[in-house]
């Protein structure tokens, strides 16, 4: 099942009285609740970059700030889902919503909660209880989602009419277009694919998925020049991808590949919106200095600031009518598995490759292999540490080393 796109958007202005924490001394300059906000963002941002016990430290603190604030329960409940501690994580849902029923975000997150755990029905209540808000403004991710929870439950021509109204809210919306691809592909809708694929062509950039998929499409159709046309794209841009080898392995016979097709992804939570969005100054600016020491300290805001670097960004491959395409040299792709025409042998496979399972994160996977996070990240071309799901073929030594030998 596809990543659930959990749009969790901590509302920062609101204003709760909260009682203080026990041993924590009055300062009328301190707000409660201002700084439990700002444990929440840096706790959330622990997490996103695999630091579990500084993200459950600040958390907490959060909760000790302001014990009655959603917000904070709700942020830890993501925390409990990434740890894999379900009724924790459903407790917590419930406490963010008995301190606030009415907030979609709520709503929409624990939604995808329950249906990664299989209560569809009732994940499907909370997510159009979203969509049903006033003044909610991220219903084409919640119409996502409830596409996702029908195709995990295999409700797929619900899923299609979910996407098209998670498209009509959002018409670049491009997670939502592959998938309609891909599902429309499932259902061998071979003409309604071809069209939602140029539109995410024209919302995206060239990838190897999207141009197999126009290869399977268009063999599909009987269109087998153009088939053979967008193979030899996939050659050129992406020799070492996965789907090209697939594509070579059966080039003498491309019908092999215009198949029932099964979409299988993975529901994740996902809090960008809650790290990146805007937060009121650090409330180390408004303590006291008898307060200093509960606060965020300096050493630690530079702390994760080094672990938030920004990473360079992809290059992007615009296309309108997939015009030919030059073959790009010395390209870092990031997402191929660097596999050589001839299969390694299984010892070189285990070593190479790591197949992720239940329970397992990146932070986890990089201490097994001794590996900086941020080294998976690149070589799997990851938006995020947060982006892989149970069964993803995940790269863990250095590509470049595998293709010298």
């Amino acid at each position: 099942m596809r990543s659930f796109l959990i749009v969790a958007m901590i509302f920062l202005s609101a204003c709760v009285s909260e009682p203080l924490p026990d041993g924590f001394k009055a300062s009328d300059d301190f707000d409660p609740v201002a700084a439990a906000k700002n444990r929440i963002s840096l706790g959330l941002t622990y997490l996103k970059n695999g630091n579990f016990s500084q993200a459950k430290f600040n958390l907490d603190k959060a909760l000790q700030f302001a014990p009655r604030l959603a917000d904070a329960h709700f942020s830890m409940a993501y925390y409990y889902q990434q740890v894999d501690e379900i009724k924790l994580a459903d407790d917590a849902y419930q406490k963010a919503l008995d301190f606030d029923p009415k907030n979609p975000d709520i709503a929409n997150s624990y939604g995808a909660f329950l249906c990664e755990n299989g209560n569809y029905e009732e994940a499907k209540n909370y997510f159009l209880k979203a969509v049903n808000s006033a003044n909610y403004i991220s219903t084409a991710e919640t119409y996502e989602n409830l596409a996702l929870c029908s195709q995990s439950q295999g409700q797929i021509d619900d899923a299609i009419t979910y996407l098209q109204s998670s498209l009509n809210h959002q018409p670049s919306r491009a997670k939502a277009l592959q998938l309609l691809v891909e599902l429309q592909m499932q259902q061998q809708q071979w003409n309604d694919a071809k069209l939602s694929l140029r539109r995410l062509e024209k919302n995206s950039r060239v990838t190897a998925d999207t141009l197999y998929m126009s290869v399977v499409i268009e063999q599909a159709l009987n269109n087998d020049e153009l088939a053979k046309g967008y193979g030899d794209m996939l050659i050129s841009m992406y020799p070492s991808h996965p789907k090209t080898l697939e594509y070579i392995k059966n080039r003498k016979n491309i019908s092999n590949l215009v198949t029932k097709q099964k979409v299988v992804k993975q529901l994740k939570p996902a809090t960008d919106q809650i790290v990146n969005k805007e937060t009121q100054p650090p409330v180390s600016e408004t303590l006291n200095n008898a307060n200093r020491d509960n606060e965020i300290t300096a050493q630690e805001e530079q702390n994760l600031a080094k672990q938030q670097q920004d990473k360079a960004p992809l290059k992007d491959y615009p296309v309108e009518d997939l015009p030919i395409v030059e073959p790009v040299e010395n390209e870092s792709d990031i997402s191929t598995e660097n596999v050589k025409n001839k299969p390694d042998s299984e010892d070189t496979q285990i070593a190479q490759y790591h197949v992720v399972e239940k329970g397992e994160n990146l932070y986890r996977i990089s201490l097994k292999y001794n590996v900086k996070m941020q080294r998976l990240i690149d070589w799997n071309e990851l938006p995020d540490a947060s982006s892989i799901y149970v069964g993803k073929k995940l790269i863990v030594i250095d590509p470049e080393a595998v293709e010298q030998k």
